[in-house]
């Protein structure tokens, strides 16, 4: 699954029009463009229109989550207003700084864009026009949007917290200068220490930088006490207690997260992924059925029930998870990986292969695992294919035993014998408690008729794992088969050739 904090800059900062942040309010609001004129009576209507565009605005953010349409009516009210005072004084940048704010309210981004765009032109110092301007470019902007937010705190350093909080959560987003949005956030709170999200976006990079989980879970912990209504920091908390061991603690906060709209689907895969992890199998899948109810288009819910399924064996169900899983979301290379994977189990080789192929395509993570997995399966029809494959697992990790001593067997089956004695041994110097490999050291020896170094090896793998099915049939084999013309030690050697075939099968049997 994906690391909680790769999508922090997604989940974690709502619109400046959502009404979760607080609004900056600049002493700009009241300014007028230097030498703009205005008679007596031109004023007082101006101050009118205004006041009565504040008016409706305000009632329109009340209902606008209850009733979009009547606050749609208010906000065109209120925009009606500000057009007459702009009409007054044309050359006032106030007018269309707050037709840009409601415009933003409306969701009308090209037209608040314009407005903020023009205020700017007409007041060059207009520190809250950048900030807005910058919030509205961030999605298809990322760099202009930075640059207004930088020059609104260059304009105002010192005065609102808001473009700090801003700045650090686009810094976070861009996943770039992020010790610099550490540093935002912590100036946002240094200016208002009662700044819920600040806590929480300082939070979140103090354990995607450094691994900090005690100076997280104190800014989470902080959040919640400032604004016990912000959904996003429950979700944050439980998944900090999940890396903390503290399931019971996360098992709570996710509960608490299922309360609200907007994180109900998050939380009921994280309380799933914790059920799964305490052996609650039933019920975690019944949490993953319920985040797919919560967003049926969550390809990582899909993703999640469809590796518990395979866990419970059923693979139909799962292939059909894993199937959903990327045609919500094809570029998630761990869907093609555990798919690819199930069809291996399935014993469809050939289509496995794909799914390995296009999740070492996407995604180069693990790669030493990936290209084991993919070997493993190529070696079924394509030897030098898998040959390659180990080759590629280790030039990516040169101390990796699996795959030294998968192509160990492989160069075996490939009849090059010290190939494979010398891969073997490298496994076997990379970690000498390594029972497989002992077992392919020791079929080296039997095929070239050195039974008795064979039965050395495989009883060395049995010391150290006497679960190895493969093992005990090899020796019991090789005491069978041994020429022992000139030693005393038959009865010995077939007594244990017996205990050996009867283990192999008990073994053998139990994995049925």
């Amino acid at each position: 699954m994906k690391p909680f904090y790769v999508i922090v800059a997604i989940m974690l900062f709502g619109c400046c029009w959502s009404g979760q942040a607080k609004k900056a309010k600049q002493s700009e609001t009241a300014q007028t463009t230097e030498g703009a004129l205005f008679d007596a009576k031109g004023m007082e209507k101006a101050v009118k229109y205004f006041d009565l565009a504040s008016k409706y605005t305000e009632q329109a953010k009340k209902i606008q989550d209850k009733n979009p349409q009547k606050a749609n009516n208010l906000f065109f009210k209120a925009i009606d207003q500000i057009n007459k005072a702009i009409e007054i004084d044309p050359n006032d940048a106030t007018g269309y700084y707050n037709r840009g704010e409601i415009k933003g309210w409306m969701g009308d981004s090209i037209g608040a864009l314009k407005d903020f765009n023009k205020a700017i032109e007409l007041a060059p110092d207009y520190a809250s026009a950048y900030f807005y301007r910058g919030f509205l470019r961030k999605g298809s902007d990322g760099e202009g949007a930075l640059k207004d937010y930088d020059k609104a705190i260059e304009l105002a350093p010192d005065y609102a917290a808001e473009f700090y909080y801003y700045r650090g959560t686009l810094r976070t987003d861009m996943e770039v200068e992020q010790e610099d949005a550490l540093k935002d956030f912590e100036k946002a709170i240094l200016m208002d220490p009662d700044y819920a999200e600040a806590y929480l976006g300082r939070g979140c990079l103090r354990e995607l930088l450094h691994e900090d989980k005690e100076g997280a879970l104190k800014d989470f912990d902080k959040a919640i006490e400032l604004a016990p209504d912000y959904a996003a920091t429950y979700l944050f908390r439980g998944h900090i207690k999940v890396d903390m061991d503290d399931k019971e603690g996360a098992l709570r906060d996710f509960n608490k997260a299922t309360e609200f709209t907007s994180t109900k689907a998050d939380a009921y895969l994280g309380r799933g992924n914790i059920k799964k992890e305490m052996g609650d199998t039933l019920d975690a899948l019944k949490d993953y059925d319920k985040a797919i109810d919560s967003d049926p288009d969550y390809a990582e819910a899909y993703l999640s029930r469809g590796c518990l399924k395979g866990d419970m064996e059923d693979n139909e169900g799962a292939l059909r998870d894993f199937n959903k899983s990327i045609e919500l979301d094809s570029t998630d290379a761990e869907a093609y990986f555990y798919r690819g994977n199930l069809k291996k189990k399935m014993e469809e080789p050939h289509d496995g292969l794909m799914d390995f192929d296009k999740t070492m395509n996407l995604d180069s993570t693990d790669a030493e695992i990936r290209y084991l997995y993919f070997a493993s399966i190529r070696i079924i029809s394509d030897t030098l294919g898998a040959l390659s494959d180990f080759n590629k697992a280790i030039e990516l990790d040169s101390t990796a035993a699996g795959a030294y001593c998968n192509r160990a067997d492989l160069w075996l089956k490939m009849r090059q014998y010290d190939n494979a004695m010398a891969d073997v041994n490298r496994a076997l110097s990379q970690c000498n408690e390594y029972s497989d490999a002992f077992v392919v050291k020791g079929k080296i020896y039997m095929v070239q008729s050195e039974r008795f170094k064979a039965i050395e090896e495989f009883s060395r793998a049995l010391e150290i794992d006497d679960t190895n099915a493969e093992a005990h049939g090899l020796r019991a084999w090789c005491c069978e088969t041994v020429d022992l013309s000139d030693l005393s030690v038959v009865d010995d050697l077939r007594h244990k050739a017996e205990e050996d075939k009867q283990k192999m099968k008990s073994l053998r049997g139990k994995k049925k």
